[in-house]
């Protein structure tokens, strides 16, 4: 039996949480309205200034009798003790028939509630959405017990065994959408952190209601100082006690904080959190720390959405169940964990074991003195536009392996004379996302620096380990591969000078490496020749028209450079396709290839940093997508094809270089 401090929990439903902690001193039924009301009175929403007067987030809590769906108990993280969870099946589902999984932690500051505060609300969720709803009932920090930070351990035991328990739960363990609400979607956010970290749960989504995320918020270092927010229902006084509560007096390391509070998350620690949709109202004392979580998940990379509702406060949903606000929050909501149920896991699906060879495009036999490590292009493409698409590809796309296969032929074979060629897959962000990536920060390279990084430094890892067995090695790709590339270099590189020091050149071809990058990471040369190593090679091809509209590229960046593939010199000397040593001529249907001359000059334009050539190439059948992304005369697709023969001795010229230095 739990030994909650009963008498502060009965207070706080009846009086209110900052009532309770000063004195509950009203002894008059109908005490006389305070004569100044807060000054965000005049910003609510004309439906809830009568609910906001009458507390009726507290009566509808308190008062209405609540279903408590079916249990049971697993065995606690926390020593003798057990863990009840309630569960809500829909109704007019077979016992047999398994169901997608929503996993709810309520809400209540941490310091109150139960798993069957919102009964009646998870038995409507589970009918609407075809789900089984479990809540599990996780120690508070007004209990006894309660040492920090068991109700995470709880939480995590309870999603985790959902998860492997799924056939005899009649649920799909491998379909689950986590979810909360206030102090709940602040430990549903410590959850996904705690399973990207620490865990393996593959989960579809998170949606977050009004989480409780900043440990700052209200007190003397917060971040946002607004006075028309948090005047309501939950104030900057109830957090600070709330937070206090959670911490119970604990020291917490620095590299734990992130789990306390998640809000002080830098994207790098956010990359792998799952696809994310956050609700919140405008009044909500959680409304900026909210808005501020979701801009640094799609820094990181993440699928992340919110909804700001205008006028309400912290549990407006509760307090009016039939509100417009109310019925557009369950719309919404429930719109979101569809559209999570529907897709393939993205951000938090397992990275691929690249022990097995399925994760392979190609492990080469090795028969040369050094390798290639090829990361591949953008290749899921139009499917990535379908409804309910993944964010990412899984590793069985069709069109991406489809699309690998020819990209090999024409662009990573390049390669083969001279080293082994070694080609992952990897879970690539598809064409959309890198576009609203692009549209949104200028740089496609914010879609990929979640599940596409973990995946591509997951086989760089089991590469180094297993097969590089210490040889020199170049690393390349195209496009997003490039994009990929570059990201590498910039941080795993880094992190991994002993590998770096056998690089004999970066090939960056077809996304821009900038002088930005450069200053930013001292340890990165760009090539200024044919013939040096440890270097960066990079340049992206376009047509008179573009450079002349200084049209928008999606592999373009400002700052950008190039260097010549015909000359290898980075100023505007022009080089005649008599210097060209022969184009690669590709048939993507019969998947063969062969040597032709296609007229491809090259010259750098040093002010936009990329290579005009008047090459011959058939654009006849490129959507008019694909010109408003690249431009109008973009030779993206020939990056490598162009000036193939010229790459191929320029390969072996470098590991020349290197071998004669060694």
């Amino acid at each position: 039996m739990r030994t909650i401090k009963l008498w502060m929990m009965a207070a706080i439903l009846i009086c209110g949480m900052t009532t309770v902690l000063t004195s509950c001193s009203s002894k008059d039924d109908n005490p006389a309205p305070s004569p100044e009301l807060p000054k965000s009175y005049n910003l609510v929403a004309d439906e809830y200034k009568e609910a906001i007067l009458d507390d009726m987030i507290w009566i509808n809590i308190a008062n209405t009798p609540q279903d408590q769906g079916e249990t049971f108990t697993i065995e606690s993280p926390k020593p003798g003790a057990q863990l009840t969870i309630h569960y809500y099946r829909p109704d007019g589902v077979g016992q047999d028939e398994k169901t997608p999984v929503v996993y709810y932690c309520h809400g209540g500051g941490y310091l109150m509630g139960s798993a069957t505060m919102y009964g009646n609300g998870f038995r409507e969720m589970a009918n609407r959405l075809g789900a089984t709803v479990f809540s599990p009932e996780y120690t508070l920090t007004t209990e006894e017990s309660y040492t920090y930070p068991i109700e995470l351990k709880e939480v995590y035991a309870g999603l985790t065994y959902v998860h492997e328990h799924g056939d005899e739960l009649h649920v799909d363990g491998n379909n689950i959408v986590i979810m909360g609400e206030s102090a709940g979607g602040g430990l549903t956010a410590r959850m996904a952190l705690w399973n990207k970290d620490k865990g393996n749960v593959p989960i579809k989504g998170a949606v977050l209601i009004y989480p409780m995320l900043d440990y700052r918020t209200g007190g003397p270092d917060d971040l946002y100082k607004d006075d028309m927010t948090g005047e309501f229902v939950w104030t900057k006084e109830d957090n600070v006690i709330g937070w206090a509560l959670l911490q119970h007096g604990q020291d917490i390391p620095a590299d734990e904080m992130i789990y306390y509070s998640p809000a002080i998350a830098t994207p790098e620690q956010l990359k792998g959190f799952p696809s994310t949709f956050l609700i919140v109202g405008s009044l909500d004392l959680f409304v900026h720390e909210d808005k501020a979580f979701v801009e640094q998940l799609s820094l990181a990379g993440v699928k992340a959405e919110s909804f700001v509702e205008p006028g309400v406060p912290h549990s407006y949903d509760v307090m009016l169940n039939d509100s417009p606000q109310t019925i557009r929050f369950k719309n919404l909501r429930d719109e979101a964990v569809k559209k999570m149920f529907n897709s393939e896991n993205s951000n938090m699906s397992t990275t691929p074991d690249y022990s097995k060879k399925t994760c392979w495009f190609q492990i080469p036999e090795v028969t040369k003195q050094f390798d290639t490590f090829y990361i591949p292009a953008t290749e899921y493409i139009n499917s990535s536009y379908n409804e309910g698409a993944p964010d990412f590809a899984t590793l069985d796309n069709a069109e991406m392996l489809e699309g690998i296969a020819a990209e090999y032929l024409g662009q990573a074979s390049v390669y083969e004379e001279s080293t082994n060629v070694f080609v992952p897959y990897y879970r690539q962000a598809g064409l959309k996302l890198e576009v609203d990536a692009w549209k949104k920060t200028g740089d496609m390279r914010d879609a990929l620096k979640g599940t596409p990084y973990t995946d591509v430094t997951a086989a760089l890892d089991y590469y180094f380990q297993n097969y590089n067995d210490g040889r020199p090695f170049i690393i390349a790709g195209h496009s997003q591969g490039s994009a990929m590339t570059s990201l590498v270099l910039q941080k795993y590189f880094k992190e991994h000078p002993d590998y770096y020091k056998r690089m004999v050149a970066a090939y960056v071809i077809g996304y821009a490496v900038t002088t930005d990058d450069l200053e930013a990471n001292p340890h990165l040369k760009f090539a200024t020749g044919e013939s040096d190593t440890g270097v960066i090679i990079s340049w992206n091809t376009e047509g008179q028209k573009s450079v002349d509209e200084n049209a928008q590229n999606l592999v373009l960046l400002p700052n950008a450079i190039s260097i010549n593939p015909l000359n290898w010199k980075l100023d505007d000397t022009y080089a005649a396709a008599t210097e060209n040593l022969g184009s690669l001529i590709v048939d993507e249907e019969n998947l063969t290839i062969k040597i032709g001359d296609l007229g491809a000059d090259a010259q750098v334009v040093p002010s936009r940093g990329v290579i005009v050539s008047n090459g011959k190439a058939d654009h006849s059948q490129m959507p008019e997508f694909f010109i408003e992304i690249f431009g109008p005369a973009s030779f993206h697709g020939e990056d490598y094809t162009f000036f193939y023969n010229n790459i191929k001795d320029n390969v072996a010229k470098r590991i020349a270089t290197y071998k004669a230095n060694q």
